[in-house]
């Protein structure tokens, strides 16, 4: 008897032979189709992940030349054409530290968090989460810090416009006073001088006065000799 006439099919019944090749044909072809699907399906993963390597060489290239505005172009297009590749987590960590750089002019510290925090929430066993986690603290606290700083520096700039304010309403004042005070020492000017002037009348006057009494003595003397 053939080995093959001792089979047993799933509901553990003996195979006759011709369900016994049946099945075997059945589970050559679905074989079959599953070996195609994976090379179908390697044969399309395949040009993506050499055209990731190609995003990622010029990213680190431009990134070791500093040039961090063109290294964050390449990396954030891979996060947009290919969300599912397995840099992802490097991807994610390499933009965070790039907006973290104290050589970057466009240096961010909210942006560079937010991409570290991507990596921690999605790739928690990364080899790079200890990493991640120290600066997710470092920036965490940089970011309070520039907090109060920001809500300090409002506080001043209210404080000086008041000062602007309270300044500008003294100068006034100094200047209304000023004028006040011009008009003033005029008027007394004026008033000086009048007095002044009537002085010097009265001086006349008085001059004139005499004269006159003298004047007036002398007739009368003249008066008395006729006589």
């Amino acid at each position: 008897m053939s080995r093959l006439s001792g089979l047993t099919g799933p509901t553990g019944l003996k195979l006759k032979k011709p369900d016994l090749f049946l099945t075997l044909a059945l589970a050559a072809a679905v074989m079959g189709a599953a070996a195609m699907t994976l090379s179908c399906s390697t044969m399309f993963v395949s040009p993506q992940k050499e055209e990731i390597k190609i995003h990622l060489s010029r990213a680190e290239y431009f990134f070791n030349r500093r040039d961090y505005q063109k290294a964050a172009q390449e990396y954030e297009q891979i996060l947009a054409q290919y969300p599912r590749n397995p840099w992802q987590d490097k991807v994610l960590f390499s933009l965070g530290r790039l907006y973290g750089r104290s050589d970057n002019p466009q240096r961010d510290f909210k942006t560079s968090f937010s991409y570290f925090q991507r990596l921690k929430a999605g790739f928690p066993k990364s080899t790079y989460i200890k990493e991640t986690e120290e600066w997710l603290n470092w920036l965490e606290e940089i970011i309070s810090l520039q907090g109060k700083i920001n809500s300090l520096q409002t506080e001043i700039s209210t404080l000086q416009a008041e000062l602007n304010k309270v300044t500008a309403e003294k100068l006034e004042a100094e200047k209304a006073l000023s004028a006040e005070t011009s008009r003033q020492a005029q008027e007394r000017t004026e008033l000086e001088n009048k007095i002044r002037q009537q002085n010097t009348l009265i001086e006349n006057l008085k001059s004139q006065l005499e004269k006159i009494k003298e004047i007036d003595v002398l007739t009368e003397r003249k008066t008395k000799k006729d006589n």
